[in-house]
């Protein structure tokens, strides 16, 4: 598996300079569907969307580094391999992905927590289309989702939805 992840690697670096830049992951990204074609089916979003989603989140995980910092890390080979191995062919770590991506999706601003608007729009997506739960689950209205999202994630009374934390755990 570390053959392949180091095989990977160097193809993706196409300017040899032992580290992958955001460039390079979202070609790696854009190549697996796995990473994005399920958040364009659920979100109805175009692949291009997704696909910048999926590599900011990648990029994320893989660095251990948040928002820009993470945008702007080159990765390494082992850190590469790291994130291979967890999310793209682990199937937990799959859904992981998954879930961060589709919160990512609506932290347009890149905080680490949805506030009321991004928030309103998760919701809007979710109640217009029900493309995230189609056919999984009946919601509640709209209100009372609103008002149970809040009084399970604002932990800090701000009235934001925080998610690097909880999604993790």
């Amino acid at each position: 598996m570390h053959k392949q992840s180091d095989a990977l690697f160097q193809q993706m670096d196409k300017d040899n300079s032992s580290g992958a830049s955001r460039e390079e992951i979202a070609q790696f990204v854009s190549s697996n569907a796995q990473l994005w074609a399920k958040l364009s089916v659920k979100l109805n979003q175009p692949a291009q969307v997704v696909i910048q989603v999926a590599t900011r989140v990648a990029m994320e995980l893989a660095s251990g580094k948040e928002g820009q910092a993470a945008l702007d890390a080159e990765l390494s080979p082992e850190q590469f391999h790291q994130f291979r191995k967890k999310y793209v062919l682990d199937s937990s770590g799959s859904e992981e992905f998954f879930h961060r991506a589709v919160f990512a999706n609506y932290d347009k601003d890149n905080s680490g927590e949805l506030d009321a608007e991004e928030l309103e729009q998760f919701l809007d997506t979710i109640y217009e289309s029900r493309s995230v739960v189609k056919g999984v689950i009946t919601l509640p209205p709209k209100e009372k989702m609103r008002d149970a999202i809040m009084k399970q994630c604002d932990t800090d009374g701000g009235g934001g939805f925080h998610t690097r934390k909880s999604v993790a755990s």
